[in-house]
């Protein structure tokens, strides 16, 4: 595996995690956290746009009466937030 340096710009709260985690001996170094962070953003998001598709197709055939369905709140939630996993 090859290591590339990125640069990057970040809020001070999450640089404030990111010490966390390298004071807490969970990470040794920034570079350590930011790498494990964002793995894990990444292996969390991979199912999500399968997921918001699945969502979508239920609510189209909720609304033809192909089955009936109640997602209150989880849909919203999901559908907020699908623009930034794309």
């Amino acid at each position: 595996m090859v290591n590339e340096i990125v640069q990057i710009r970040m809020v001070r709260g999450d640089l404030e995690v990111i010490d966390f985690l390298v004071k807490a001996g969970i990470c040794k170094t920034r570079s350590d956290a930011i790498r494990y962070l964002v793995s894990l953003g990444i292996s969390s998001s991979k199912k999500l746009p399968q997921i918001i598709r699945v969502v979508e197709e239920l609510k189209k055939k909720n609304k033809n009466g192909e089955c009936s369905i109640e997602l209150p709140g989880a849909t919203g939630i999901l559908m907020s937030g699908r623009d930034r996993f794309q």
